[in-house]
């Protein structure tokens, strides 16, 4: 698979070139929240969404007139935790996971007047390569809403697999001197060809000696946002 993308990225970047067709180097970074399910006997725990960050570099080539090809490299250090049903404020958070994250995506810039301002939809395939060094664990004590107390112990699934990703987004731009650009993005991100990921095991026991376990799960799925600046190269 992996060589596959890659001879498929160098296939399309060796396209002749109109003169006018422009190469570009993208910063951007911004942040992220993993979209993990639950199944929970109990019923006291629900879906969570929890928030980190995500940072790259990307080459946009451009291929037609305002269609680009867009290949890079993203950095995430993914986050996990719990969700109780109050959606209260403060819930156990716990550093999980590295990603590096692979794009093969294409975008289409749309300018609907003069201004310099442009919006940019993209869609395409993204590979995570994951890395979990040994995994966590966690002890504690929680207060559910009815007031129950709970004894609680997390434990994360030691090997992360790797994950194939579908990316559907927009992004919103501002050129300057018409090559320059800034723009804003946002891109959901949902798992194919993946059995969903044991992220983590949650033990609790109350204090009348009733003992459940909760599995929270993941096929990869997120939303991010980031702040991206491109410069021309060629």
């Amino acid at each position: 698979m992996q060589r596959t993308i890659i001879l498929t990225v160098l296939s399309l970047l060796l396209i002749p070139l109109d003169a006018q067709l422009r190469t570009y180097l993208t910063v951007e970074a911004g942040p992220h929240w993993s979209l993990v399910k639950v199944d929970d006997p109990g019923g006291y725990f629900e879906p969570a969404g929890v928030a980190g960050t995500i940072g790259g570099i990307t080459v946009e080539q451009e291929i037609l007139k305002n269609l680009s090809l867009v290949t890079g490299l993203y950095y995430q250090p993914y986050r996990t935790g719990l969700n109780m049903i109050d959606e209260r404020p403060q819930q156990p958070r716990l550093d999980s996971h590295d990603a590096l994250m692979i794009p093969l995506r294409l975008q289409y810039r749309i300018q609907p007047s003069e201004f310099p301002f442009s919006f940019t939809p993209r869609a395409g395939y993204v590979f995570s390569l994951n890395a979990a060094p040994g995994g966590f664990d966690q002890t504690g004590v929680l207060s559910a809403p009815d007031g129950t107390a709970f004894t609680y112990s997390l434990e994360q699934a030691t090997e992360m697999p790797d994950l194939h990703l579908i990316e559907v987004g927009i992004g919103f731009d501002l050129r300057f001197w018409d090559i320059w650009q800034a723009s804003l993005n946002v891109s959901y991100l949902t798992g194919v060809l993946n059995d969903p990921a044991t992220s983590f095991t949650l033990a609790y026991s109350d204090m009348r000696g009733n003992d459940r376990v909760a599995e929270y799960s993941t096929k990869g799925n997120g939303i991010y946002s980031t702040l991206s600046f491109h410069v021309p190269v060629s």
